[in-house]
């Protein structure tokens, strides 16, 4: 990719088309990370993959494939992105795809990501030609976004391959460092408690196939456009840096106290509970919470072909936080039946689909 101009923009494409179940995008562009630093010293350039000339190039590649096919809009939905990198080591999870799921709101694809509306999964496919791939369905697409998840991250991820390591087993493991957590005057430990007006806490279970983290506070918000006047730089870095350690923190405390086999692929399910109407949780930095699972060794990685990812959003009345699942290979086949209740699908569908 082009770093000192928009020639990577003059080339983007996109091709769309209806395979029944599900309409499909594949574009020759990756999303913009979610967790770019600016330079010290720089504004944005124009042609920046957060900037405006990126939102307008992705706006414009996704109507002129969608005005080349009939499709529906869809209320309820499920979008499977697949970003595509020729490098051995990539973090699809790190990719915000505002930009694109925008585009697919302003051409009437899609009704809205916010609460109830919307199940977002994102993995990683080593090819050659760099780009992001898009699938998007009702919820009854489910049962097959599985089977296109399994193909794209390989016969690595079936139980054969994965021998004991695809079980949640005991084992002994080395006592972690406690993470040193920043003084309070700090921004983010600041506004913890002036929102919350409670320190962060998560409560830890387990079950077959899968932990679960619950907790009382969110991320930090990323969006798309790094806050370059918000903070000056170093302490920007810092401000990252409190952040993550926050939450490994929070989950150590839980988790020192177990013995579980390190998850070496693993599927991650991240329920965000808001008031607000209008939560994207998309906009949220994820690597804050895998890094600390990646840190604590639940999970070996989270990159490339290791990581199943899937986010959505709950609105609920009281108790915002998150819930964290974290499983095997196996748990794919569970998220189904979580997420019924959640976004109002039928889950009977989905038990005639698996036998079938």
């Amino acid at each position: 990719m082009v770093k000192n101009n928009a020639q990577w923009l003059d080339s983007a494409v996109a091709e769309a088309f209806n395979r029944g179940t599900h309409i499909f995008i594949k574009t020759n562009l990756r999303p913009p990370k979610a967790s770019t630093l600016p330079v010290l010293g720089h504004s944005m350039r124009e042609w920046d993959p957060r900037g405006q000339l990126a939102q307008r190039t992705w706006n414009k590649i996704i109507q002129d494939a969608l005005s080349k096919i009939e499709y529906q809009c869809f209320e309820s939905a499920v979008v499977l992105t697949v970003v595509r990198s020729p490098f051995p080591r990539f973090d699809p999870i790190n990719m915000n795809p505002e930009f694109a799921l925008e585009a697919m709101m302003n051409c009437e694809l899609l009704t809205d990501i916010r609460p109830g509306r919307m199940l977002y999964t994102t993995v990683g496919h080593r090819d050659t030609q760099g780009g992001t791939d898009f699938y998007i369905g009702s919820p009854k697409f489910v049962p097959e976004m599985m089977q296109i998840i399994t193909k794209t991250l390989g016969n690595s991820w079936t139980p054969e391959k994965m021998g004991m390591d695809y079980f949640l087993a005991a084992q002994p493991r080395e006592t972690i460092s406690p993470q040193r957590i920043p003084p309070r005057e700090w921004p983010i430990s600041r506004a913890l408690a002036q929102v919350s007006g409670k320190s962060p806490e998560a409560s830890l279970s387990i079950e077959k196939t899968h932990i679960l983290f619950k907790t009382n506070i969110h991320p930090p918000q990323v969006g798309i456009l790094v806050p370059q006047g918000f903070l000056p730089f170093p302490l920007y870095v810092s401000w990252v840096k409190e952040a993550r350690g926050i939450w490994i923190d929070l989950l150590e405390k839980h988790y020192k106290t177990i013995t579980l086999q390190t998850i070496k692929k693993s599927v991650v399910l991240i329920i965000f509970r808001t008031q607000n109407l209008r939560f994207h949780p998309i906009n949220y930095d994820i690597k804050a919470i895998t890094n600390a699972l990646v840190d604590l060794r639940i999970i070996e990685d989270d990159a490339s072909d290791t990581l199943a990812f899937f986010t959505a959003a709950q609105q609920c009345s009281v108790n915002g936080g998150i819930d964290i699942y974290v499983g095997t290979p196996e748990f794919l086949q569970e998220i189904n039946k979580i997420m019924a209740p959640i976004l109002g699908w039928n889950p009977s569908f989905f038990v005639q689909n698996q036998r079938a």
